[in-house]
């Protein structure tokens, strides 16, 4: 589109480069200049609609020639009849002006229809008038004119180069020729017209529009007809159509050249017949309703895309299609090159509509005043007593209902010739329902809503809510039946017709859960009300009718008992069952297939209203961990403020600016140097206003008052101060950053927004609003209208409010409530609206309650929400200080630095702080720190965020502090648009996802977003909670900086955690298995010198340090709930001190050395909306792992029905066996362990799978509590596998057992497939990893092989005690035993054994005999290594007794005792790596429970045979005795 600005601009260079003298060339630019500055600015007038001549309630539009934009906003407070806000906008915004009345502009022709009348083709005087300057441009005499007198001139001047002046003639020409096209489609103003239907006007009888060239948006738009025509002119750039929920009545007619997207149509009646037409674009429609009727969709292109299950499911390759939804005689035609519906209830998105608008209330003050008082609406008394209202769901519609037979019969069947009949039909009449069963059908039907309809209508079913259920039924005059003869069940005697003498038997079934794809299995027997179903919940059963229907409504209609429902279901179903008196007879011996009809009406579902209280309130919000509060903040006089000091300029006196004041043309505006400029409200016009730039000798200062600004951005190089910190503002301000993205000019640090630059500074100061959340002190049910606070807070009527979920998934079942306050008093708050979910709030947790409102409020604009593309508030200044501020449609979706508030690149920058504020429906996070070092984030709320919510950007963040803010609804951006992420693809693997930047996705890890999002551990977190989100805290590994910080040399990853301390995290980590609340794991690398990143959401560990030692991950005072996992940590170390975990699938899971130390694990609380999923509240780890868990109380577990897999029940306390790689050494221990309302049987779990890690499970209960103290109070107990297996091994089939019956004391739990044995003090967890040649090795540990038997000194035959061998090296037991290796091939002439965990104790009496048969000739050397130090190891000389073997004390002799034809080759082993350092101790410890390193291969015996004297063998291998054992020790 050609613009005037370049239009002047290539003027001036065409004939400069045509070489005019130059006093021409400049008395011509002049002149053109002077006219280019005579444009006026745009202005705008009002139209009442009551003084035109038009119909009440109808609104007929057309504008035959101008550009238009056409706006209906519908339901406005602000009108009381149909009015019109008129302005117009040219070519760059130099535009048409609009008289100060409108109504000239705006006539009324003899049909009645609205006209815009301006000026003409050329310019002249239509009601507005154009400005000289349009005159000149648009005006092709004076055009063609000044060409030729050009020419002219350029003749005289240089006679000779007629070529030039040949070509300048025809560039007149050209002009000439061109000027009606510019004129008409480009040069032209462009008209805006808001219409704006008052509140009182519910519906329009007829709305007709015709705009040639235009374009429409409506938002909730009801009329009984509506009628739109935007294809008038074939030439139209930017002909479109968006209509957000529109409603009709009887018909709809759309047209758009190159767009129409319709969002949510609503039908008022059936037969509305809809047509939509685009012949050069999309036609979008979409219904969240059913569409009852048919369509029939044309494009040409080939592109037809129809989303529904009840309809059609077709993606792309159609050019035309015609098919039916629900039944009904509505028709939706469609003409246009692609075309995308979506009829019915559509999939749940994680992107919702927009939100309504903040409320802004009446600002109270004076706004040319720059001081104003506070002044708070007075609120009535909040009782805590109230009256809980009822309501009725009508069901009395086909959508909601699915119907089958006794035979699980859909609508349709086919027969034994494959033929396709019809079973029944269902339809609506009027209110009623119609149904009609096919000849020869099944006499008993059950009638089903689908799930989502109850929760559509009445928001489910509700605790302690009483129901009942209504329904009347008749059946027509006609019906004919065939009856079963009870004497003979072959034998269907014919009735005549349906009298009132035959009975009809109704039953009723309210379940939640049931299985769709089963619903024949619900209820069964024709005499008895019984029901199957394995996987849903009864919630109520009746026979509701068993009598005569006759062909009348009964007068007093069918309704049930009254019902309470016993819990909260959200997805509860209706199911009748009908049993008829019999199969459908035919109605002529022709067979018709008219069949049976039977008409319902009058079917609801009715919550009957009841009186509530707020009962007993909490007053404690967690029953173990410390939950901090922020401390009250005492009121002060307002000091220091700004807008009161000295030397300040008025912005609206003209003194200010040397000359005119600034209006809203979008023009730049920069204040005068050295100059404090104060703004009030009224200095400032309506309109938007362009680049404010505030030069660093500077400032600008918002008084106290009132004011509302739209502005395009701000750039802030000197100081911008609303308030100071010791000087809050009471009056709202409210800034609207407005800008097209796609065509906004780019200014220094982004566009649509305030930039602060290096030698900026910014204070926003808001009224103090303390606190900004709280916590529920008792839960809320559906229907109340108020809640109660465990917190004192000072928030105000109007205001808004969000409650938060409490249940696990909010993204496909978000029940975040915002809520307007109605009236508050103390901590018990009143709304305006009644709550649509159940939001709870017991001992174990309480749903959290977030302040939305502020005085302060920036702003996208309404256009935001099209391109996700919303205001932003970047300083990189010296200092911001921000308070008491809402960002609200904030954000700029995948653009990078461009974030609601952002910190960027301050380095420390102490003084900065963000605290109090608010976030709201934000396009890319809400608060980012980058490149910024110890500043302070908190109390602040943030809701409906997309991407990471609270974000260090680069990895190199350290010393910050988030302290008492709260999150909720975060939502993920996707690799692809609108396609939901698929964490599914990783299955139970521990890798997940890996997932690139794509051009839907800058940052890959916003996939899975959190709440609090952790590049570097070294930063505080204080008193937060999260609700939502992948996980509400997410610390992502990053081996190096990335961004603006890739060349910084340091490793994110490896820093230590800062001081984690209150914090709370719920409703996470249900899109992966290994999802959590709190989750240390993922990484995120940066390639190349790229900025494309890649995520893996997977097991990646961190190994923490602090000043080159060890370092701890410590998590203090955390409640976690309603989680996958409460906390996934996947790093080397981690300490969890203090710890709740309510109704998480899984505790916490740890890696590396860690502890959880005093925490409370509970399987099930009171909340009745909680997902019972199995839950095992803590997992022993299988290899290298070391846990110790430390005074933990197990509650509420009970038995799973119909589950005994440990790792798909509820447990307490589970193993982890799926390897045999991966075997657990001496690596989990425990001390203090409790069990409350724990069933017996389900404090341990061990599931057997015949693998290493299942034989080799163990752990010590060093005070015997986690066993119930078997062998008395204190005793310390060793836990071990119980695996008890027949398995080919040694040549035959033995029974492999009892390797972990360490002594006959020891107690045998069958329910826990464990042994219990009370531990010594010379046993210890000890393991050895044995590898020999063609023997054992590491092999895939899907498929290993038995090697051998381990089995213990003086066990032989039956009682062998003993464990499988495979060829994965490793073997797990106690130290003081004897261990003997018997091998399926025999003694191996090599055998390397490498000590991975023995533990020398202070008595030295840790160590393993093992022992192996070998030939009595056979000679061996035996050596000792140390992979860690070179030169450490030793030969071991040779002894013949055991005896001898035991009394060394220098561990440096192997013994070999013969008894016969072979002998046994015994080493004494130790870990001799320990002795080198004089018996160096290594363990891990927490409250005297000691885990003993593992030391891999820092030593190991070496044993080769180097002679063997007729010996036989095979390979690598000597035959010997394998059977044998020697005596015990």
């Amino acid at each position: 589109q050609t613009k005037s600005p370049q239009i002047l601009t290539r003027f001036l260079k065409y004939f400069s480069f045509m070489r005019f003298p130059t006093t021409l060339t400049t008395l011509l630019a002049v002149a053109l200049v002077a006219a280019a500055m005579s444009m006026v600015s745009p202005a705008s007038a009002q139209v009442d609609m009551g003084s035109q001549t038009l119909s009440g309630n109808s609104f007929q539009f057309r504008s035959t020639q101008w550009q238009t934009e056409l706006e209906v906003v519908t339901g406005d407070s602000g009108v009381s009849s149909l009015t019109l806000d008129v302005s117009a906008a040219g070519v760059s915004d130099l535009t048409h002006e609009v008289p100060s009345s409108a109504s000239s502009l705006l006539t009324v022709d003899g049909d009645g229809n609205l006209v815009l009348s301006a000026m003409n083709e050329y310019g002249s005087d239509g009601g507005g008038g154009a400005s000289p300057a349009m005159r000149l441009l648009f005006a092709p005499r004076l055009l063609v004119a000044l060409c030729a007198c050009l020419a002219l001139v350029r003749v005289v001047t240089s006679p000779r180069d007629g070529r030039n002046s040949a070509f300048l003639l025809v560039a007149c020409l050209a002009v000439f020729v061109a000027q009606p096209l510019l004129s008409s489609a480009q040069l032209r103003p462009v008209y805006r017209l808001r219409l704006r239907v008052p509140a009182s006007m519910s519906s329009l009888s007829n709305f007709d529009v015709d705009i040639p060239n235009g374009r429409v948006t409506t938002t909730n738009l009801v009329a009984d007809s509506i009628s739109i025509d935007l294809c008038g002119n074939s030439n139209a750039f930017d002909s479109a159509l968006i209509m957000y929920s529109p409603t009709v009545h009887t018909s709809m007619s759309i047209c758009a050249r190159n767009y129409v997207g319709v969002q949510n149509v609503r039908l008022g009646t059936d037969g509305v017949q809809i047509t939509a037409e685009s012949d050069a674009g999309l036609v979008e429609i979409s219904s969240e309703e059913t569409f009852a009727g048919s369509y029939d969709v044309n494009a040409p292109s080939g592109q037809v895309t129809i989303r529904n299950s009840m309809c059609t499911d077709l993606t792309g390759g159609a050019s035309s299609l015609v098919d039916t939804c629900a039944p009904g005689t509505s028709v939706l035609t469609i003409n246009a090159q692609q075309a995308y519906l979506t009829l019915g209830p559509a999939a749940l998105t994680m992107v919702p509509v927009a939100p309504e608008e903040p409320p802004v209330p009446d600002a109270p003050g004076n706004p040319c005043s720059a001081e104003n008082d506070d002044v708070v609406i007075e609120s009535a008394s909040v009782s805590d007593s109230w009256e809980n209202g009822g309501a009725i769901a009508a069901l009395t519609k086909v959508s909601p209902w699915f119907v089958t037979n006794e035979w699980g019969q859909g609508q349709t069947a086919e027969n034994d010739k494959g033929e396709t009949y019809t079973v029944y039909t269902l339809k609506e009449q009027g209110t009623d329902l119609v149904f009609r069963d096919r000849p020869w059908g099944a006499d008993l039907f059950y009638f089903v809503t689908n799930p989502d309809v109850l929760k559509g209508a009445m928001n489910g079913l509700a605790k302690d809510n009483e129901y009942t259920f209504t329904m009347n039924i008749k059946q027509a005059a006609d019906n004919r039946f065939r009856v079963q003869d009870p004497n003979n069940p072959d034998t269907w005697d014919q009735v005549d017709q349906g009298q009132p003498g035959t009975n009809v038997r109704i039953d009723l079934l309210v379940a939640d859960n049931l299985d769709l794809e089963n619903k024949w299995r619900w209820l069964t027997g024709a005499n008895e009300l019984t029901w199957e179903c394995s996987t849903c919940k009864s919630i109520y059963t009746e026979t509701i009718y068993n009598g005569q229907v006759g062909t009348d409504f009964m007068s007093t209609p069918i309704k049930s008992k009254i019902f309470t429902s016993n819990a909260n279901y959200e997805n509860p179903q209706v199911l009748i069952r009908v049993q008829f008196p019999g199969r459908a007879d035919t109605h002529s011996e022709k067979d018709d297939p008219q069949g049976n009809t039977w008409t319902l009406r009058g079917i609801t579902m009715e919550r009957r209203g009841r009186a509530r209280s707020f009962g007993s309130l909490i007053t404690k919000s967690a029953e173990l961990v410390d939950v901090p509060v922020p401390a009250d903040i005492p009121s002060s006089a307002k000091t220091n403020c700004p807008h009161l000091g000295s030397g300040l300029k008025r912005w609206s006196e003209s003194s200010t600016w040397g000359g005119s004041v600034p209006k809203p043309n979008g023009s730049r505006i920069t204040l005068p140097e050295n100059t404090k400029v104060l703004v009030l409200g009224c200095d400032l016009d309506a309109g938007t206003y362009g680049t404010i730039v505030i030069p660093e000798s500077s400032e600008l200062i918002f008084g106290d008052s009132p004011t509302v600004l739209t502005v395009q951005n701000i750039v802030v190089h000197g100081h911008l101060w609303m308030g100071s910190p010791t000087c809050r503002l009471n009056s709202q301000i409210l800034i609207t950053f407005d800008h097209d993205a796609e065509n906004m000019p780019n200014v220094d640090f982004g566009r649509k927004g305030i930039a602060v630059t290096y030698t900026g500074s910014i204070d926003m100061h808001g009224k103090l609003f303390h606190r900004t959340w709280s916590r529920l002190a008792a839960s809320a049910q559906i229907g109340d209208d108020r809640v109660v606070l465990q917190d004192d807070v000072n928030w105000e009527v109007g205001q808004q409010v969000v409650i938060s979920t409490t249940i696990w998934n909010d993204w496909d079942t978000p029940q975040n409530e915002l809520m307007t306050i109605k009236a508050i008093q103390g901590r018990r708050v009143q709304f305006t609206e009644t709550l649509k979910y159940y939001h709870y709030a017991g001992q174990e947790y309480q749903a959290e309650v977030g302040l939305i409102s502020r005085r302060i409020v920036l702003q996208g604009d309404e256009r935001s929400e099209d391109a996700r593309f919303g205001g932003h508030l970047l300083s990189n200044g010296k200092v911001a200080r921000i308070s008491g501020v809402l960002g609200y449609r904030m954000g700029q979706r995948n653009q990078l630095a461009r974030y609601p508030f952002h910190f960027h690149l301050m380095g420390v920058s102490r003084e900065s702080y963000i605290t109090d504020c608010a976030v709201w429906h934000s396009y890319y996070r809400a608060v980012t720190v980058h490149g910024t070092n110890e500043t302070l984030v908190a109390r602040n709320v943030v809701y409906d965020i997309t991407g990471h919510a609270f974000y260090l950007e680069d990895g190199v963040e350290e010393g910050n502090s988030f302290e008492y803010n709260l999150g909720m609804y975060i939502k993920p951006i996707t690799a692809k648009d609108g396609v939901p992420t698929d964490f599914s693809a990783a299955g139970g693997s521990q890798s997940g996802i890996t997932v690139a930047t794509t051009g839907d996705l800058l940052i890959p890890a916003d996939i899975a977003p959190s709440t609090f999002y952790n590049t570097n551990a070294n930063n505080s977190y204080i008193g937060n909670a999260a609700s939502g989100g992948f996980a509400g805290f997410s610390f992502v590994n990053l081996p190096k900086p990335i961004g603006d910080h890739a060349t910084v040399n340091t490793v994110p990853m490896n820093r230590p955690l800062g001081n984690f301390y209150g914090n709370s995290a719920h409703s996470a980590g249900w899109q992966w298995s290994r999802g959590a609340c709190i989750y240390f794991g993922g990484m995120l690398t940066q390639s190349g010198g790229s900025h494309d990143l890649s995520y893996n959401v997977g097991r990646v560990a961190r190994n923490t340090e602090a000043n080159g030692e060890k370092a701890w991950m410590v998590l203090k005072d955390t409640r976690v709930f309603i989680c996958q996992r409460g906390v996934n940590h996947w790093g080397d170390r981690a300490r969890i001190i203090n710890f709740e975990a309510h109704e998480c699938t899984r505790g916490a899971t740890t890696f590396g050395e860690s502890s959880v130390e005093h925490a409370l694990l509970v399987t099930e609380s009171s909340n009745p909306l909680s997902v019972r999923h199995p839950s095992q509240s803590f997992q022993f780890y299988d290899t290298w792992v070391k846990t110790i868990l430390y005074d933990v109380t197990y509650r509420n577990i009970h038995k799973d029905p119909g589950e005994n897999d440990p790792h798909k029940a509820n447990y307490a306390l589970i193993s982890m066996t799926h390897s045999d790689r991966f075997k657990p050494q001496g690596i989990s221990a425990s001390a203090k362990i409790t069990y409350e309302n724990v069933e017996s049987g389900l404090e341990i779990g061990h599931l057997q799978r015949g693998t290493g890690a299942s034989r080799q499970y163990n752990f010590v209960d060093w005070d015997g509590s986690a066993t119930h103290s078997p062998f008395g109070s204190g005793n310390p107990v060793i836990v071990g596998a119980n695996d008890n297996e027949q398995l080919e091994v040694l040549g035959t089939t033995l029974t492999v057992r009892e390797w972990w019956k360490l002594s006959n004391n020891c107690k045998e739990r069958t329910d826990w497939n464990v042994w219990t044995c009370p531990k010594s003090t010379k046993q210890e967890i000890a393991n050895i990893e044995i590898m020999t040649p063609g023997g054992i090795f590491y092999v895939n540990e899907e498929s290993p092989k038995t090697a051998g038997l381990m089995s213990k000194f003086g066990f032989s035959g039956s009682n062998r005690r003993s464990i499988l061998i495979t060829n994965n090296p490793g073997i797990t037991g106690v130290t003081g035993d004897g261990w003997v290796m018997a091998l399926n091939k025999g003694a191996p002439k090599e055998l390397k054994i490498a000590c991975t965990q023995i533990p020398r104790t202070p008595d030295a009496t840790t160590y393993v005999v093992l022992a192996v048969r070998y030939p009595a000739s056979a000679q061996f050397e035996v050596t000792t290594t140390s992979e860690w130090r070179s030169n450490a190891g030793y030969t071991l000389s040779r002894v013949s007794s055991v005896s001898e073997l035991m009394s060394d004390t220098e561990y440096n002799k192997y013994a070999f005792v013969v008894d016969g034809q072979e002998g046994w080759l015994m080493l004494k082993l130790i870990n001799g790596y320990l002795q080198l350092d004089g018996w160096e101790t290594r363990w891990f410890e927490r409250e005297g429970v000691r885990i003993y390193d593992i030391l891999s291969t820092a030593w190991a015996y070496n044993v080769k045979v180097t002679s063997c004297s007729g010996c036989s063998g095979s390979g690598d291998f000597y035959n010997v005795d394998l059977e044998a054992v020697p005596p015990a020790l």
